[in-house]
């Protein structure tokens, strides 16, 4: 979740502006981070409220075409840390920075899919069944204890 400026408001009429029970928390912390409570951020100029940027807070989902060298990227990257880590089935949150470094956020043992589902009915619908099926057929074909 993030604060947009627009050249007009000051930080605190942005924040009061986006106050909910939800964020209260981040935009008191938003605050504390600022020196000058009049503030005007320019137009357009992102102001993140906290550091988690994961899809329950906000974040858009960005999918990416199998094949592509951004793809290629972002799967190796997810497979060394799973591997680091020795975790078969989980969910890793990889941002892409300014300079198009990629980097994991976090690894995640608990698969959730319901904030990436809300993002859209049809497509991302498809690819969350094509993950727990092949998730469930992999486990299924293990032998046990292994």
């Amino acid at each position: 979740m993030a604060l947009v400026g627009d050249g007009i408001r000051t930080i605190t009429e942005l924040c009061a502006s986006k106050l909910t029970k939800q964020n209260a928390q981040s935009i008191a912390d938003c605050l504390s981070a600022v020196e000058d409570p009049k503030w005007i951020p320019k137009e357009g100029e992102t102001l993140p409220l906290q550091w988690k940027h994961n899809l329950g807070l906000g974040a858009t989902a960005k999918l990416v075409e199998k094949g592509t060298s951004l793809w290629e990227k972002i799967s190796r990257l997810a497979t060394e840390a799973t591997n680091a880590i020795g975790i078969d089935f989980c969910s890793v949150d990889i941002v892409e920075l300014g300079n198009s470094d990629l980097r994991i956020l976090e690894v995640n043992c608990g698969v959730m899919m319901d904030n990436f589902l809300n993002q859209d009915d049809g497509e991302h619908r498809a690819i969350a069944k094509k993950i727990y099926r092949d998730a469930l057929l992999l486990a299924l074909s293990r032998q046990p204890g292994v």
